[in-house]
Parts: C-alpha cells; sequence; structure tokens
C-alpha cells in the first residue's frame, strides 16, 4: 500500500478489516476479473476489464481510507494506481504464459 505512505488503524475493528480485505475481498475480485477476460473474446474488452479492474481496487483502498480502516500518512493515487497496476497485471501475465503452455 505505498510503501509507507498508509497504515492500518491501530483500532482492532479496523484491522480485522483491512485483514478481510487484504486475504479475502481483493484476490476475489482479482479471480473475478480474470473469469471475466477468459469469458471475452476481444482484445478491447479484455484490456477494458483489466483498467476497471485496477479502477475498482484504488477505489477500494480509496473507500478503506474514508471510513477510517486505513491511516493516511501521504497517499498518492498515482502510486496506489501503479501498485494495483502491479498486482493486477503481473499475475494475468503470469497467468496468460501458463495457460498457453497447458492448453
Amino acid at each position: 500500500m505505498n510503501l509507507s505512505w498508509i497504515k492500518v488503524s491501530t483500532n482492532l475493528g479496523n484491522f480485522w478489516a483491512e485483514v478481510f480485505d487484504r486475504l479475502v475481498l481483493l484476490p476475489l475480485l482479482i479471480m473475478v476479473f480474470f473469469e471475466a477476460i477468459l469469458r471475452s473474446n476481444r482484445t478491447a474488452t479484455k484490456c477494458i476489464i483489466l483498467c476497471v479492474g485496477i479502477l475498482i481496487l484504488v477505489l477500494d483502498e480509496y473507500a478503506l481510507l474514508k471510513m477510517g480502516v486505513l491511516e493516511n500518512v501521504n497517499w498518492n493515487i498515482f502510486y496506489s494506481l501503479i501498485e494495483k497496476g502491479f498486482v493486477v497485471l503481473v499475475p494475468y501475465f503470469l497467468w496468460g504464459r501458463y495457460r498457453r503452455k497447458i492448453f
């Protein structure tokens, strides 16, 4: 999360909300994006799905900041876009290479 730009709240409830978000919600969203990409046939549709997926992940982080789950130290949306892009695009390309080798 932007390295040292965001830190988790000291409140126990907010901590568990962040743990749930990182361990359950984000992987689930990424798998939903990959499933949507698998069902699409056009390259443009796949790019749109990837961009929308990155945007949704950034909005999720922004929502956690506004709700107080995360503490805003020096959050920057561009760093968050880079991080979420990395989180989505690297597994997507690895997944694509894996699928080409298997099928």
